[in-house]
């Protein structure tokens, strides 16, 4: 069975990447679509630094609602600078450090 796909711009649900209100609309998508057993792909083009408060209502509020091992599953992250890319993974190395633990 093939899985759905969903392209969603950071940018174009946000208005920044700073603050937990911030993420909430990120955060709702997110679930709704995952919850449909979509698989994401996740755009950072053009997006401004992330914050860890943004990070952990946009992903850490999915990995608690569904589990690190579906968010893995079901998220790509794509079109991302080398300093987003470091902060999600770093952010993702701290959740499996955590749920391992």
């Amino acid at each position: 069975m093939l899985m759905k796909m969903q392209n969603i711009q950071v940018i174009d649900v946000v208005q920044a990447t700073t603050t937990n209100a911030d993420a909430m609309p990120l955060y709702l998508l997110l679930k709704k679509e995952m919850m449909d057993d979509t698989c994401i792909v996740l755009s950072f083009k053009d997006s401004t630094p992330l914050s860890s408060s943004f990070l952990n209502t946009a992903i850490g509020n999915l990995v608690d609602d569904v589990g690190l091992d579906y968010v893995k599953a079901h998220l790509k992250i794509v079109q991302c600078s080398k300093s987003v890319f470091d902060t999600l993974k770093r952010y993702f190395d701290n959740l499996a450090k955590i749920k391992n633990s």
